[in-house]
């Protein structure tokens, strides 16, 4: 029994030593798994439109500027941020490896402070093992400072080569006060800000997408209208004008 126990105790230590490569190959067998079969992700699946990758030296520009905004607008994006989404006590590898997989989108905030992160750069080779197996539209770069391309890690080196990327403007403040979020009745997000700001903002949103929750909305809204119709059409109604209209937008 002793012999056993100590079997088990070596095996726990070694897990325990590796256990950030055992996650990474565990991540990379589920991928290649799903790539095999034709498997991706439905968005009906995830529960976030965005995990967020930064470091936490750059906590202050993730918490105070695009949180707020993404998650302030009318689309109402919900970013899951470690800070605030990791469940407590759990594996940090293991809740990278969840949170990549219940999101519709990964963003990369990149800088000085990233690539000298390990825990960044061990997701963004997670992401960017989903993005050749998945989908070329699932990571969105963001250069919050400028890097030197040529001290980046050869995987970022060649993700900053080949696909488009968003800038923040350089020398911004990172007050919110020049990024209050306006009130309309669009789905669209709306900002008070320097050009540069808006032209970033109005970037990232075209790259997210309609959110979950507009795309919610928009489903319950065509269930009312479908089942409207079957209602009038059963009690033989005839369509009013607003309704034909909507009916001919449709289809």
């Amino acid at each position: 029994m002793s012999g056993i126990a100590l079997l088990v105790s070596l095996v726990g230590g070694i897990f325990y030593i590796y256990r950030f490569e055992a996650s990474y190959v565990i991540h990379m067998m589920r991928v290649r798994s799903k790539a095999a079969k034709g498997e991706g992700k439905p968005h009906s699946e995830c529960i976030y439109d965005a995990f967020v990758s930064y470091s936490g030296r750059d906590r202050q520009w993730v918490l105070r500027v695009l949180q707020p905004v993404l998650e302030e607008c009318n689309q109402r994006y919900q970013l899951c941020l470690h800070d605030r989404n990791f469940p407590l006590g759990g594996i940090v590898t293991q809740n990278i490896v969840d949170s990549i997989d219940k999101s519709r989108k990964t963003l990369l905030i990149l800088s000085k402070n990233f690539v000298e992160s390990q825990w960044c750069c061990w997701e963004m080779e997670m992401a960017n093992h989903k993005l050749f197996n998945d989908s070329r539209n699932f990571l969105i770069l963001i250069e919050l400072d400028r890097l030197d391309r040529k001290m980046l890690p050869r995987h970022l080196r060649f993700l900053m080569e080949t696909r488009t990327y968003l800038e923040w403007p350089e020398n911004n403040s990172i007050s919110k006060d020049v990024l209050e979020v306006e009130t309309s009745q669009t789905d669209t997000i709306e900002y008070q800000g320097k050009s540069a700001e808006l032209d970033f903002w109005r970037r990232l949103q075209e790259a997210l997408g309609d959110s979950l929750y507009v795309k919610e909305k928009k489903a319950k809204r065509e269930a009312e209208i479908a089942i409207q119709k079957t209602k009038l059409r059963e009690a033989d109604v005839p369509l009013s004008a607003e309704e034909e209209y909507q009916h001919y937008k449709e289809n």
